[in-house]
């Protein structure tokens, strides 16, 4: 997602299927379901987010999340 590319999710990961609703859905077993979605985001056929529904995702953010978990730990170590 950070990287702009078209996304296709599992029905494992609803936190990003209800964020994105236009995101792809495929069952992790529907081999030849992921085969036509890869086959369709290939071609063009599979739209990237809007870059404001991603910004979450930039790994700029992604990184101050962590850092703020990471400080958080350690201040309840102490």
């Amino acid at each position: 997602m950070a990287c702009g590319c078209p996304l296709i999710v599992t029905d494992q990961m609803p936190e990003i299927a209800h964020r994105f609703p236009g995101v792809p859905v495929v069952v992790p077993s529907d081999v030849e379901g992921l085969r036509r979605r890869l086959d369709a985001a290939l071609g063009g056929d599979v739209p990237t987010p809007a870059h404001g529904q991603m910004a979450d995702y930039d790994w700029s953010n992604i990184a101050c999340r962590y850092i703020s978990l990471y400080q958080s730990a350690l201040r309840r170590l102490a």
